[in-house]
């Protein structure tokens, strides 16, 4: 062994012992002190009192009228146009879809992207066989139209359409069709009306006076807040037989 090496590891010792004493005196000086255990304060408990924010209208997001087009429609359909932008309240998209409202471009887009899905929706036979009972025909079907607008304004309005609107709906039919002698352009007015219309395009979750919802409220807002998209046909026959407000 050379007398470098016996050097070099002399002075490491040198160095090291004197540390380990010094450590190990501490560890015996923390050990001979005794110290009163820390006991944290009581966490005070305070009841939930906070009031549900008011019901409020809001304006579906892009995503949740992209969501709603797909599965009211089918994924064959395509949105053909640019949305009104989102607006995110603290980065939220859902608490800015309640203050802001729909620009006047944003009219004239929806508009437009309106007519173009009636057209696709219309012209797709898988589609058409599966929403609309009317067969092809150049004459105005006063039940079968009604009973499409029954049926699909349910499903865009997220509840039943009212008696006078199923009315003003069907007029506007049949006056397309009259013009037009095709059932099936008759029929894309009423369509196009109902995808345009506010019904559609806002969530309307207002609630009661006394702070409880509809049933069909509550399937809307179920169905955005699980799915971020609109209550299928399950969902709004639960809502119909009033199973969602117990």
């Amino acid at each position: 062994m050379s007398s470098k090496y016996i050097h070099n590891k002399w002075r490491g010792s040198r160095i090291a012992i004197p540390i380990a004493w010094s450590l190990c005196f501490a560890c015996a000086q923390e050990k001979d002190v005794e110290t009163e255990p820390v006991v944290p304060p009581p966490i005070e408990i305070t009841p939930f009192t906070i009031d549900p924010a008011e019901g409020v209208i809001r304006r579906l997001t892009q995503t949740q009228y992209k969501n709603s087009i797909r599965d009211i429609f089918g994924s064959e359909i395509v949105i053909a146009g640019s949305l009104e932008p989102d607006f995110a309240v603290s980065g939220l998209l859902t608490v800015g879809a309640s203050q802001t409202t729909i620009s006047s471009w944003g009219v004239e887009q929806y508009e437009r992207i309106s007519y173009k899905l009636a057209e696709q929706i219309l012209s797709n036979e898988g589609v058409r066989a599966a929403l609309v009972p009317c067969e092809k025909s150049t004459n105005f079907d006063e039940s079968c139209t009604k009973s499409f607008i029954t049926d699909l304004g349910q499903l865009l309005w997220r509840r039943p359409v009212s008696n006078e609107e199923l009315s003003e709906l069907a007029a506007l039919a049949e006056n397309a069709t009259n013009v037009l002698g095709d059932i099936d352009g008759g029929l894309a007015y009423p369509l196009a009306s109902m995808l345009q219309s506010p019904n559609f395009l806002f969530r309307v979750e207002l609630g009661s006076t006394e702070g409880t919802y509809s049933n069909f409220e509550m399937a809307q807002r179920l169905s955005f807040f699980l799915w971020n998209t609109t209550p299928d046909a399950t969902l709004l026959q639960a809502a119909s037989d009033g199973l969602l407000t117990t």
